[in-house]
């Protein structure tokens, strides 16, 4: 990669980071906890029997969610989630040891 692509695609990343940072603030969270456990490789219907939700709640989430990130999709909004927001909202991260996330 030439040094003008690097720093282009640097330059990229921090216009990314700017405009996502603020954005993360508005998420809920239970779409923070969505995000996660979809960060985790987690399906739908696995997301939603761990928060003790129906699979219809989590894809509301997830849909308010990418909404909420600009209208992105859903990989972009957990590539989002995991560069940008975690670091905010750790107090959304959902525990992986099969309790509910309490919201």
């Amino acid at each position: 990669m030439s040094e003008e692509l690097a720093r282009d695609s640097v330059l990229d990343s921090v216009a990314l980071a700017s405009r996502l940072a603020p954005l993360c603030a508005s998420l809920s969270r239970r779409q923070g906890a969505v995000l996660e456990l979809a960060a985790r490789g987690l399906r739908y219907k696995q997301i939603a029997h761990h928060l003790r939700l129906t699979e219809a709640t989590v894809k509301k989430h997830m849909q308010m969610s990418q909404a909420k990130l600009g209208g992105v999709s859903r990989s972009r909004a957990v590539a989002a989630w995991l560069m940008f927001c975690c670091r905010r909202n750790n107090d959304h991260a959902a525990p992986m040891n099969g309790a509910a996330v309490q919201v």
